[in-house]
């Protein structure tokens, strides 16, 4: 059997034509009814497979085959209901299945069967196929007469740097695909189409014939041969139905599929959709509520519906409110870790650092209890909505992680999982940032912290005092507001790391939705990576990114003739010369500078190298 597998693998071509031609000669050849079981329960189990992988695929580019998949099994299908016509219209036979699945359906009832066989291959034709059918049409319109503006995009996109040549080539193969794809779909739907079509008037041909055949050829009575070639007509029909229903219902999935970059099988993407809207499942459960009041409704039935939705919708907003990692500007800003062993231990497991974590803090365990997770929330909150009000660069979330390896009264602040700063925890203490007069003139106790900070002079002052430092006027830092203060010192000082090539492209992202052409200028006129190292050596110097279009204005003017990022960062100094006066004068319009002498200003200008990789200073 692996052999047979194995050379259906290597020889899929010989397969197809071998599959094909077998079609072919299907429909000539008279067969028993046994190969005619084998072969509809074959038909059967190959819609039930191209159902399930409709279903768990995530783009319809993943069976780009469909359409040829399609034509086949139609083939597949008309030439055996081809054969068992034969059958039924020679013998009075046409197999197990078509008896069982005649039997069945008609259930002592010739006109209830005829009529639950109508039904279904009305739905599939009148519902399912032609809405397909539709889709498919209007999908391949669609997707043709975007082509040109999507393949624009794609070149835009590389000639800009955001993506790279492979990428873009890929891009197109997948454009290319797609429309192929629909364009074959609206094509092929029309075989669904026919096989409904086909379908009805081989029932009736059976039907009719069948009738005509036993009673003029083999004497039967006209309700014994009524009630035989009817039971026999039924059967064939859901035979040759029910499998061209599943695969309509699989062209219809493929066809109003609606693909993302982060999308799953249907399954997961539907349930995640949904899941989002809590509110609706819950406004569901009380619609239900409400048919409970209303006479002749089963209310055990809609109560029991109330209460599972209901239900659903409570637990789906408690979920949604857990915040685990949160990135973004708004949100969860600090995620506590479990303490890390340095060793195995059964009631503490080693837990590990998530991969990539820009910023994380870790502590020793023994102060865990010391950390307010809620309150560093509320100010770290404060400093990333300051950083990004004064230098216009969204930070990331905060990691908070406890190792015992760590001293007890020390922490470290790590940048991309690389240690920056380190800095001094007091526990049951209080930082006060110089006042040293006021402190021995109130006489409390206090020690001289190890600098940490940007000010020198820094003290520990014992919690106890808190009330008199408060009665005197003497501002003080709880734990808190100390780690939030030193990681605001820290975020502003590498605040360019934070700005790489994937933070501008969101940048201009959410600038495009107010200044569509500007954006798509400036990309035309510098790659990404000259406009991520402008925006880093802005940043570097303070200078805010907020203006974005004075910045664009900047590039636009100056990119097409200076490729070099520090003269095109001096040009947008110039741009935004009020804003940085202002910034730098604190409202006084008094600006304090420091003049260079002349001889030493011409010996730095002199000593400025210019280079392929940037300029530097070559100073002896």
């Amino acid at each position: 059997m692996s052999k047979y597998f194995r050379f259906l693998t290597l020889r899929a071509d010989l397969a197809v034509a071998m599959l094909l031609m077998s079609i072919i000669f299907l429909m000539v050849i008279p067969l028993p009814t046994l190969i005619v079981d084998i072969l509809i329960a074959a038909n059967m189990s190959i819609a039930v497979v191209l159902l399930m992988v409709a279903v768990y695929m995530t783009s319809p580019l993943e069976f780009s085959a469909f359409p040829s998949v399609l034509l086949i099994s139609t083939l597949f299908r008309l030439a055996l209901s081809v054969t068992t016509t034969r059958l039924i219209l020679l013998n009075g036979d046409a197999g197990e299945i078509v008896q069982t699945f005649g039997n069945f359906v008609v259930g002592g009832n010739m006109v209830v069967g005829l009529i639950i066989f109508l039904i279904i291959t009305v739905v599939q034709f009148l519902v399912i196929t032609k809405g397909s059918e539709r889709v498919a049409e209007v999908s391949a319109r669609f997707s043709l007469d975007g082509m040109p503006g999507k393949q624009m995009s794609i070149d835009s996109d590389m000639r800009a740097g955001l993506i790279e040549v492979d990428v873009a080539q890929k891009r197109r193969e997948n454009l290319q695909k797609e429309s192929q794809l629909f364009g074959s779909m609206d094509g092929a739907m029309k075989f669904v189409k026919g096989d409904a079509i086909a379908g009805l008037i081989i029932t009736f041909i059976n039907l009719v014939g069948g009738i005509a055949i036993g009673v003029g050829q083999q004497g039967m009575e006209f309700g014994e041969a009524a009630e035989t070639y009817s039971i026999l007509t039924v059967g064939d029909g859901l035979v040759a139905q029910i499998p061209a229903l599943l695969i309509a219902i699989t062209s219809g999935i493929i066809v109003t599929r609606v693909t993302t970059d982060d999308s799953k099988d249907l399954g997961s993407d539907i349930s995640k959709q949904i899941s989002t809207k809590p509110l609706a499942i819950m406004g569901g459960g009380v619609i239900c509520l409400v048919f409970t009041m209303i006479p002749g409704f089963p209310k055990v039935t809609f109560f029991v519906l109330a209460v599972i939705a209901i239900s659903a919708g409570i637990y789906l907003m408690r979920q949604g409110g857990v915040t685990i990692m949160d990135n973004d500007t708004d949100g969860g800003l600090v995620v506590e870790k479990e303490p890390k062993k340095g060793g195995s231990s059964d009631s503490h497991k080693p837990v590990e650092v998530e991969y990539y974590a820009p910023i994380i803090c870790e502590f020793s365990s023994e102060v865990s209890e010391y950390i307010d997770i809620k309150e560093l929330n509320k100010y770290v909150r404060n400093v990333r909505s300051a950083l990004l009000q004064d230098l216009g660069v969204p930070f990331p979330g905060i990691q908070i992680v406890f190792q015992d390896s760590k001293e007890h009264d020390e922490y470290h602040i790590l940048l991309h999982e690389v240690p920056v700063s380190k800095g001094f925890i007091g526990v049951n203490r209080v930082l006060v940032v110089g006042h040293e007069t006021q402190l021995k003139m109130i006489e409390v106790d206090y020690s001289r912290a190890e600098p940490f900070l940007p000010e020198k002079d820094i003290f520990w002052v014992p919690a106890d005092f808190t009330g008199l430092l408060d009665e005197y006027g003497i501002p003080y830092m709880n734990l808190s507001k100390v780690l939030s203060y030193h990681l605001s010192c820290v975020l502003k000082k590498y605040t360019e790391e934070f700005l790489g090539l994937q933070e501008t492209r969101d940048l201009l992202s959410k600038a495009e939705k107010k200044y569509p052409e500007l954006v798509k200028e400036v990309q035309r006129v510098l790659s990404l990576q000259k406009i991520s190292e402008v925006f880093q050596r802005l940043v570097a110097e303070e200078v805010s990114i907020r203006n974005f279009k004075k910045i664009i204005e900047a590039l636009i003017d100056w990119g097409q003739k200076e490729k070099d990022p520090v003269m095109l960062v001096e040009y947008i100094r110039c741009q935004l010369k009020r804003y940085i006066c202002y910034k730098h004068c604190n409202g006084q319009n008094i600006l304090p500078t420091f003049v260079l002498d002349s001889d030493i200003e011409e010996l730095i200008r002199n000593n400025i190298r210019q280079t392929s990789t940037g300029s530097y200073l070559a100073l002896d």
